[in-house]
């Protein structure tokens, strides 16, 4: 598989500085905002560089994507979560990726960081949570599946599987 670059640098920093700009109702042609709006940007970078929770789980996510290209099964790898959406149910959050798999078989991924002690611990997603996104599963007639990244901190762990509304792990 080949990533496939959407220029970052010229795309997604409009689109940042954009959505910035029209949520304050500032014009970004207009020189005089430039100012504001940077500084502003630097503020907001200067708080989530450092927030751990973030900075790990969008690693977690891009090596995801990483290794599910590695394993060679899919033909496409689809990041859901990334620009707007437009959803009549506000209630809608888009998963993480969508895969389509050389079968031709899709369904939707929600990649989660979590660092637990103890691996037979369950992981619990909240009510609410689980159902925004069965709520985008049901606009794309797709499954969600739920990949639960778990650091190798001993032979004993094993691989994490969702059950009813709560993760445990394989064997429990």
């Amino acid at each position: 598989m080949k990533r496939i670059s959407r220029d970052p640098q010229k795309f997604d920093l409009m689109r940042i500085i954009d959505d910035y700009a029209r949520s304050r109702g500032l014009d970004i042609r207009d020189q005089a905002n430039q100012e504001t709006l940077l500084a502003d940007l630097g503020k907001q970078l200067e708080s989530n560089r450092t927030n751990d929770i973030l900075i790990h789980g969008l690693r977690i996510q891009a090596m995801f994507a990483y290794v599910a290209a590695a394993l060679g099964a899919c033909r496409l790898i689809k990041e859901e979560d990334a620009g707007d959406l437009y959803v009549a149910d506000p209630a809608i959050r888009a998963p993480d990726f969508r895969i389509v798999t050389l079968e031709g078989r899709q369904f939707l991924v929600e990649v989660k960081n979590c660092h637990l002690l103890d691996p037979d611990r369950d992981y619990r997603f909240t009510r609410a949570y689980l159902d925004s996104l069965k709520a985008d599963q049901r606009q794309l007639l797709l499954p969600v599946q739920r990949q639960l990244e778990l650091p190798v901190a001993s032979p004993s762990m094993r691989p994490a599987t969702l059950r009813g509304g709560r993760v445990g792990t394989d064997g429990d």
